[in-house]
Formats: structure tokens, sequence, C-alpha cells
């Protein structure tokens, strides 16, 4: 998951469909691929956090699963986690988090990237996946539209 977007780019470009906006879904991407790379050395990264791999208790985050794409590269790839979130709770998740503005915008680009290839993948045969990753989608969007 720590994979550079730039590595990305084939596939988010021939999944952006007409489904969503594609001026603005183009306008994400290509804002997210401008951002200069993380320059610090790789960090740890879970490389698939999305609210599918956290269980809750009592509305707190009991669990973090799915190991899976643990590995070291920019931690972008775990800012996808803030999209789906209401907006108040994803401007707490960026002031605790600390990233950058640059981290920031490629976070963008991960979850668009993520979002439009599980959308792809489960539009038709999984309503729940599909939902889940439109609202990443659309909060993604919503939230570039805004900054």
């Amino acid at each position: 998951m720590g994979t550079p977007l730039a590595r990305r780019g084939a596939e988010t470009r021939a999944a952006i469909a007409d489904v969503f906006d594609r001026a603005a879904l183009t306008a994400v991407w290509d804002a997210a691929l401008a951002a200069p790379p993380w320059p610090h050395p790789p960090a740890w990264v879970h490389g698939d956090l999305h609210p599918g791999n956290l269980l809750l208790a009592a509305g707190q985050v009991s669990a973090v699963l799915g190991f899976g794409g643990l590995g070291v590269g920019d931690p972008a790839c775990d800012a996808l986690i803030a999209r789906p979130l209401p907006p108040c709770a994803r401007a707490t998740f960026r002031a605790v988090s600390g990233l950058d503005d640059d981290t920031w915008t490629r976070g963008r680009g991960y979850a668009l990237n993520t979002g439009l290839s599980a959308y792809t993948a489960y539009a038709a045969t999984n309503p729940r996946v599909a939902a889940s990753t439109r609202h990443q989608i659309t909060e993604t969007l919503a939230n570039f539209q805004r900054a």
C-alpha cells in the first residue's frame, strides 16, 4: 500500500468513470501526483487502513485488523482512513496526526485510488462495499473542493 502514487496512475485513470464527476476526480488525482513525495525515510504503514479493518467498541476504536499490507512507505497511504469520517472528525484526525499539506494531498490520492478500485470491483456484487467506497470517493471530492 505504501506504493508511490505514480505507480498507481494507470489503474486509477482507468477507474475514473462516469459514475462520479470525471473532471473532479481527475483534478484530485492530478493534485495528488503533483504533490512532492515523502521527503523522509519510509515510515511504517498499515497499508490498508479503511473502516472495514477497524473494530469499534462503545464508539471507540478497539482494534486494527488486516495487516497484509504492512510495510514501509509514504504515511499518506494511511491517511485515507480520514476521508470517510465526518468533517469534524477528519479535522481532528489531521490535527492529531500532524500530517503536512503535501502528505494530506497525497492521502487524497490514496483515498481516491483505493476507493475507485474497490468501487469498480464491487459495485455490481457487494452493495455494502460499494456504498462504503462511494462515500469515501464523494467525501474525498467534497474535501478537495472545500480545500
